[in-house]
């Protein structure tokens, strides 16, 4: 299935299209460029897709810029901005979505987080040993800081790359006496 990233549209399922998503990609270690320029159209196009469905589930901040009807995706918003405080047009995808949607495409298609976005090696792989009474938990050192991310412990370039359009406020409740 081809990617659609024409904000806003009805059957957009993807937040970069896969030329952006070669050039960009083209611009890391050359590991893992090389290993992106080898896979095939139709693998890099799936691969931005399931990326985009991972990215989807996100608390994003600001509005959604469009009607459902007109745009499928949670991209464009309105009511975003940079780190500096200027105002993201409500009409595109900002840059750094879509250089996280290509590095997360990446780790998709070279197996390194599965569709879900769920690391291949998780946390529970650093695992060492459990006891119950008294409760004690071990982890290996090494496979532990491997594993540790800072939001989503898949790859902390994603994480950068999106935590300033995360929502991270909690859910104001309301206190009665």
């Amino acid at each position: 299935m081809p990617t659609v990233t024409t904000p806003p549209h009805a059957a957009a399922n993807s937040y970069t299209t896969t030329a952006a998503a070669d050039a960009y990609l083209a611009t890391r270690p050359a590991a893992q460029a090389n290993a992106w320029a080898t896979l095939g159209a139709a693998a890099r196009e799936a691969a931005l897709i399931a990326a985009t469905a991972v990215l989807e589930a996100y608390p994003w901040t600001g509005v959604k810029a469009h009607a459902l009807a007109d745009n499928a995706l949670a991209w464009p918003r309105s009511y975003v901005y940079n780190r500096d405080g200027q105002q993201y047009p409500g009409d595109t995808i900002p840059a750094p979505i879509q250089q996280a949607c290509a590095e997360l495409a990446y780790l998709i298609a070279t197996g390194a987080v599965g569709t879900n976005g769920a690391a291949a090696t998780a946390s529970a792989a650093a695992l060492t040993s459990v006891t119950v009474g008294d409760i004690s938990v071990s982890y290996d050192p090494e496979r532990q800081a491997a594993t540790t991310g800072f939001n989503s412990g898949y790859s902390s370039v994603v994480d950068l790359l999106i935590a300033p359009f995360v929502e991270t406020r909690a859910p104001a409740a309301r206190l009665t006496r």
